[in-house]
């Protein structure tokens, strides 16, 4: 229906050709007249392919079209013909016209936050990626996705990827790290790629409708790096298709591996991005006589107004439980506890909503408990920490029960399993962790059995 309003636009407007550029010529001049530039990555209503097929304008467009101008600010550089009543039958397609309107950036359930367009290290078949972030509050399952841009570029994901509520997942062209510059990847793709000049990024869910999209111009108003990746810094409320937004990652960040030099925070928030303002050390659940008590520590502070603690059953949707104040801006080491009672058997998924004086926010690592057996349980402090390359911890569990001891990155990315079987009552399992093969940085070593969960961290320096 937009095409047909711009036709009627192109021969009783002002000779617009087909592809709406009389209209853009109209913008450019009173843009010009204005002082201020025209934004390159943007699209008109009316900028569409030359080959697209055009239809008249009917009596229902015009004010539809004029109602989008109006509201985009580019109305007074069109002249719209007087138009005639609506035909009472025909009323209801303003509605379509509405829903077929894209997501604004507050409505966007999941963005593309940093792109990888031109490595240095290897080859861009080997390693082109992007990443994106989940801001809601509940896990994103991408299976059944497109991905695509405005050519004949296009890829449907065939298999599960969960975005994990407030976390990150890389999509790349080559997921094996030994050939794609060091970086762990959650999906592979095909039939896609990434120019090295303009180019887009869209993500369409499986309905077909348009999630997001990010349409890079190779230089002009956007960054245009070589070895490195395009960062995301705003907020998620922000339109990140906006070049305004968006910067040169700086630094290689933890999450690539190696001795590369592509520069990039895959799968993190990075230092160019809005990150957690507090430093979480150890957050842990135990449980003892029907009741679970969450222990949180933090090193440091900034600007932290508190935490809300909040509860699930299923790992996927979360409702609160409570508020827990933070401590504004320190320095010094924090301790928080908050103790959940009444809750029935079954399983039971925590995590924290850390959030800063202005609103913004980050969640936590889960833990979780199992109500149905009683008893306390020890997960102790690694020695030597920080340590290299081998550190030691135990294990102590209440009953007999299967437990799972795995080290996590900061980012929640499993590393390596340590331990995966049966542990007896009462009887400390020394557990090791061997890191020669790791990068330098800060690590989270989790036990999780039957009824408790519990993390804590350790550091690496090589």
């Amino acid at each position: 229906m937009i095409s047909r309003a711009c036709e009627r636009v192109a021969n009783e407007g002002g000779g617009m050709g087909r592809s709406g550029r009389g209209l853009d010529a109209g913008v450019d001049r009173n843009l010009r007249r204005r002082g201020l530039p025209r934004p390159a990555a943007r699209r008109h209503p009316c900028d569409v392919p030359a080959q697209a097929p055009l239809r008249r304008l009917s009596p229902v467009d015009a004010p539809i079209l004029r109602s989008e101008l109006r509201r985009s600010g580019l109305y007074s550089a069109v002249h719209f013909p007087p138009t005639r009543p609506l035909p009472p039958m025909r009323i209801v397609l303003p509605l379509v016209i509405l829903l077929a309107l894209p997501l604004s950036a507050a409505a966007q359930n999941l963005l593309i936050s940093e792109i990888m367009q031109n490595p240095r290290d290897v080859n861009d078949s080997a390693g082109e990626w992007f990443e994106v972030f989940n801001p809601t509050t509940a896990a994103i399952d991408l299976e059944g996705w497109t991905i695509r841009d405005d050519d004949s570029d296009s890829h449907v994901i065939t298999a599960s990827v969960v975005v994990p509520a407030g976390g990150f997942a890389v999509l790349c062209r080559n997921a094996d790290p030994t050939t794609n510059g060091g970086l762990t990847c959650d999906y592979e793709y095909a039939s896609f790629q990434l120019a090295n000049g303009a180019d887009e990024v869209i993500l369409e869910d499986p309905s077909g409708t348009e999630v997001d999209r990010v349409a890079y111009d190779g230089g002009s108003l956007w960054p245009d790096p070589s070895g490195a990746s395009m960062v995301f810094n705003g907020q998620p409320t922000d339109d990140n298709n906006d070049p305004a937004f968006w910067v040169e990652a700086l630094e290689r960040q933890a999450t690539y591996t190696g001795a590369g030099t592509d520069l990039g925070s895959p799968g993190s928030a990075g230092s160019l991005q809005s990150a957690l303002p507090v430093e979480l050390t150890a957050f842990e659940a135990t449980l003892h006589e029907g009741t679970v008590r969450l222990s949180w520590t933090t090193a440091s502070e900034l600007n932290n107004a508190g935490f809300e603690v909040q509860h699930s059953v299923d790992n996927m949707t979360f409702a609160p439980l409570g508020f827990v104040e933070g401590h504004g801006t320190t320095t010094l080491r924090q301790h928080y506890d908050y103790p959940v009672s009444g809750l029935p058997p079954g399983r039971h998924v925590f995590r924290l909503k850390q959030v800063d004086y202005d609103g913004t926010f980050a969640y936590s690592p889960t833990v979780e408990v199992t109500l149905d057996l009683a008893g306390t349980f020890h997960l102790s402090e690694a020695y030597p920490n920080p340590f290299n390359p081998s550190t030691r911890f135990t294990v102590t569990v209440p009953t007999r029960q299967h437990v799972v001891v795995a080290v996590y990155s900061l980012l929640g990315r499993r590393v390596r399993v340590l331990f995966d079987g049966v542990l007896e009552a009462q009887v400390p399992q020394t557990i090791t962790f061997e890191a020669g093969d790791l990068p330098s940085g800060v690590y989270l070593y989790r036990a999780t059995g039957t009824s408790f969960s519990a993390t804590r961290p350790v550091t690496l320096l090589k």
